[in-house]
């Protein structure tokens, strides 16, 4: 990078006009050269890095405001999935309460119906046992009227046979006495 010819022209004057007033060493001199250059630095610095200073800065700004809104939204966003994700949440819940409820309602309406058929297959069982046991009841009756009937025809003959007539009895006709 070069100087313009200007600046080197100007910082001359000034050296020759402070050379020409009394007073001022070569220590003063030497200052003012170093404050002089510190100024064309500063001022080179404004005109030529500040503004790609300011630019870089400017777009670092619009970077972090881009990362700012777009952090923004997806908290937005997030806050928005969050509820949805808590609905679905709530109606699962409910779901699942109102299955259990229903499984539960199920569930004794099974217990009772099969209450209900263990009782009829139980008095069903009760009313085949009682005439069974009725049936065998009748037949064993019959067994012993039967076997009671020749009994006592066996005795009467025994008695009778030592009297002249005879007495015919029948196992119908005692059993009809009996």
């Amino acid at each position: 990078m070069r100087f313009p010819k200007e600046i080197f022209d100007f910082l001359d004057s000034v050296l020759q006009k402070i050379q020409g007033v009394e007073g001022f060493s070569a220590m003063t001199i030497a200052e003012l050269s170093i404050l002089g250059s510190f100024l064309i630095f500063l001022a080179l610095f404004i005109k030529r890095v500040w503004p790609v200073l300011m630019s870089s800065l400017d777009a670092h700004i619009e970077k972090v405001k881009t990362q700012i809104s777009s952090a923004e939204r997806l908290r937005e966003e997030s806050a928005v999935a969050l509820t949805r994700a808590n609905q679905i949440s709530s109606n699962i819940q409910n779901e699942v309460e109102d299955y259990k409820r229903r499984s539960e309602e199920r569930i004794a309406q099974l217990e009772e119906e099969n209450r209900q058929y263990i009782q009829a297959l139980k008095e069903k069982a009760v009313k085949s046992l009682n005439a069974q046991l009725n049936a065998e009841l009748s037949k064993q009756k019959e067994l012993l009227l039967g076997r009671l009937a020749d009994i006592i025809v066996e005795r009467l003959s025994e008695k009778v046979q030592g009297q002249v007539s005879e007495v015919n009895f029948s196992k119908e006709d005692l059993k009809k006495l009996i």
